[in-house]
């Protein structure tokens, strides 16, 4: 009787502990998730930080105030015009689609 008892409790406590171990939300699911979540966190910043880059840059063309080197960069940009004194790198070969 006793030895039954004995199995039957240590058969639930193993099971216990092996879910609290290795189940849903056991203690390897949460090591995963923490780098998961350190994985999106970093990537997070990284586009916070690529915003403020960009949103910088669409206030600079702003009506109330404009950019005026950027404003040339651009339109020279787009018209593929360069002024006398530039200096041009060219890295590779260009075709009507990199001209944005």
């Amino acid at each position: 009787m006793w030895l039954a008892l004995y199995g039957v409790a240590g058969s639930a406590s193993y099971y216990f502990i092996y879910h609290a171990h290795n189940g849903n939300r056991g203690l390897e699911t949460r090591e995963t998730l923490t780098q998961s979540l350190d994985v999106l966190d970093k990537e997070l910043q990284a586009q916070q930080a690529e915003r403020e880059r960009w949103q910088i840059r669409v206030n600079a063309l702003r009506s109330e105030h404009v950019d005026r080197d950027l404003l040339d960069e651009r339109g020279r940009i787009g018209l593929g015009r360069v002024q006398r004194g530039d200096v041009i790198i060219m890295d590779q070969p260009r075709t009507k689609t990199d001209i944005r």
